[in-house]
């Protein structure tokens, strides 16, 4: 069963034509709702949708088998799980001094404590990696957005003004790394040169996701194709 009613979408280049078909006033660059019977077949647009049959058939499996509705909130669950942490630990993880703050500065303590982050010593090499080009990227926003000319990278497309839409709209301007991150670590790659602005560029949402481990090459091949 179909939830959403209409969804808000960004007109550009490439839906423009097609939405014109039922709204023939539109103009390109404008945000606008529509129903989602308007979306072409093969939209990468998301829409709210829910299975009755197999919503229902998963909670009674779960009832059945654990006790309650929710796997992960049965006692199953949490016996597992502090199984797990007994035998990996000698309890949780969370709880122990010697896991818990082991490299991690003062000023982060309560950030673990709260389990909002993870202590590098608990992070796989390609996550610090990871971590470390990310940390290095935002620092490099501010400039990057004074001189960006407000074009997609890798389409030509504007999208200056899509900063107004949600940040999770597919045409939301992000940033990418030509050189991906994950090429980057197989190569040993310093993630100051995977972060160095002349690797960075604005693209959108959709096309980021696209991209995924590509380089800018591979993905502009890609999309020649």
């Amino acid at each position: 069963m179909i939830l959403s009613k209409e969804i808000k979408v960004n007109v550009n280049n490439k839906n423009i034509k097609h939405f014109r078909n039922f709204l023939p006033d539109i103009k390109y660059g404008d945000m606008v709702y529509i129903p989602v019977e308007f979306l072409s077949k093969y939209s990468k647009y998301r829409i709210l949708a829910k299975c009755n049959v197999c919503n229902e058939k998963r909670r009674e499996t779960c009832l059945e088998k654990y006790g309650n509705e929710y796997v992960v909130n049965s006692k199953y669950s949490i016996d597992k799980s502090k199984e797990t942490s007994d035998i990996k630990y000698g309890g949780h993880w969370m709880k122990l001094d010697e896991f818990k703050f082991k490299g991690v500065d003062k000023s982060n303590r309560t950030k673990v404590e709260r389990g909002l982050i993870i202590p590098d010593h608990l992070l796989s090499d390609f996550e610090i990696y990871r971590k470390e080009v990310r940390k290095l990227t935002r620092r490099k926003f501010k400039v990057m957005l004074e001189n960006w000319d407000g074009f997609d990278f890798y389409d030509g497309v504007y999208i200056k003004d899509n900063v107004r839409c949600n940040h999770n709209d597919t045409e939301f301007p992000t940033i990418d790394h030509k050189i991906s991150i994950i090429y980057g670590y197989s190569n040993n790659i310093p993630p100051e040169s995977i972060a160095d602005i002349s690797n960075l560029c604005f693209t959108s949402k959709s096309n980021n996701s696209s991209k995924s481990f590509l380089n800018d090459s591979e993905y502009l091949n890609k999309k020649s194709l």
